[in-house]
Parts: C-alpha cells; structure tokens; sequence
C-alpha cells in the first residue's frame, strides 16, 4: 500500500473536468482519496496498492484531454487508511500560501 500528496500543475488544469476524471481513473483502479483545486493547482490524495497508485501517477502526467501539464509534484505520505475517493468543490484557500 501507498499514499502520495500529488501536485499538478499547468495553465489549464482547472475547469477541464480534471478532478472528475481523476476520481474515476481512481475508482477503476481502486483506489482512495481526493482531489481539490488548490489555487491554480490540483491537488491529489491517492493512496491504495502500490502498483495501482503508480498507473495513477502514470495518469496524472498526461491528464484528462486537452490538459497541458507544466509539472506533477508527488511526496509520499504515511498510510491514512482512506476507503473512498472525494471529489471537493470550490478552491481550497486554506492551503494556498499567501505571498509577502
């Protein structure tokens, strides 16, 4: 078993169906967590059988159709025992950080 934090960043991953997709690419493998936008970020908790979570990082580098991806940020996380995958709506604040 496996959990990461992942960070996917490009100029048009917001909008285009990315979580919603992420969440059923999760669903066929099996695996649990959530994604969020996060500023202008998706931000992805995904933890389950250790190659299933790799195919789904495999995915978050090329993404839903029409996405340009710019960068995915992976670190690895201890096991919190998730049993569903969650889509949340709306632009998490309480994560972004604030410039000086």
């Amino acid at each position: 078993m496996k959990h990461y934090q992942i960070t996917v960043k490009g100029p048009n991953v917001q909008r285009c169906g990315f979580r919603k997709e992420a969440s059923r690419i999760a669903g066929e493998l099996q695996l649990a967590g959530m994604a969020e936008y996060l500023n202008k970020d998706v931000y992805i908790d995904i933890e389950g059988k250790a190659d299933n979570v790799n195919l789904f990082l495999q995915w978050c580098h090329i993404g839903p159709d029409g996405v340009m991806i710019e960068g995915v940020e992976i670190i690895e996380s201890p096991l919190a025992c998730i049993t569903d995958f969650k889509v949340v709506p709306g632009v998490n604040i309480t994560k972004i950080k604030k410039s000086a």
